[in-house]
This record gives structure tokens, C-alpha cells and sequence, in this order.
């Protein structure tokens, strides 16, 4: 603790002088009313669907709780694929083989 009682965290030295970061400005940004976002990695929360992903996880830890917080395949999950590719197929014909189902794009692009 400092003299006035607040609390600081060390930093490296080659921290000094750093006050953000491109991706904090980014979020920043973004996140102001009015601002439509262009960039990867921020989607309109106006298209998320918010109920058919609760009912879906609700779903899930009903009936496979314990398998759905294993390790899975490196594509993922048939059934999941299988799910998302009966969903996107409103729209376009999809198949689950054509699914990947990652949790970071490096994974995905390596694939």
C-alpha cells in the first residue's frame, strides 16, 4: 500500500507510460450509442438470439451436463454441427461436415 492507503499493483518497467491498448480503444469506441461496428470480433447485439442460446444451453446441461464440459473432437461435437448446420440451412444449404465449432480463431484457421 502507498502512504495514502492505496492499494498498487508492480508493473514492468516497459509499462511505464502505456495508458491503453488498441484493442481497448477499439471496445471503446464501439460500445458508444450510434456506433455501428464494422470490425471482426464485435457483432450487433440486435441479431443475437439470446432466448434460443439460453434454451439451448438449458438443453444441454439437462441432459449432458458432464459431456459438455469435456474435451470434444477438434471440430466439434456432431450433434452440435449437426444443430447448427439444420439452422443455418434457413438460409443456405448446409451440412455438419461443412461446421467447425471452435473456441478461438487460430484453432479454426489451423483446422
Amino acid at each position: 500500500m502507498s502512504a495514502q492507503g492505496e492499494f498498487r499493483f508492480r508493473l514492468a518497467d516497459r509499462l511505464d507510460g502505456v495508458d491503453s491498448s488498441p484493442v481497448r480503444d477499439l471496445l471503446d469506441a464501439v460500445s458508444k450509442e450510434g456506433v455501428i461496428s464494422f470490425a471482426g470480433g464485435v457483432p450487433d447485439p440486435a441479431y443475437f438470439e439470446v432466448e434460443d442460446i439460453r434454451a439451448a444451453y438449458d438443453w444441454v446441461f439437462e441432459n449432458h451436463a458432464q459431456r459438455a464440459l469435456q474435451y470434444a473432437s477438434s471440430e466439434g461435437e456432431f450433434e452440435l454441427r449437426e444443430q447448427a448446420a439444420f439452422r443455418i440451412s434457413r438460409y443456405l444449404e448446409t451440412t455438419p461436415e461443412q461446421i467447425q465449432v471452435t473456441t478461438a480463431p487460430r484453432r479454426a484457421c489451423s483446422s
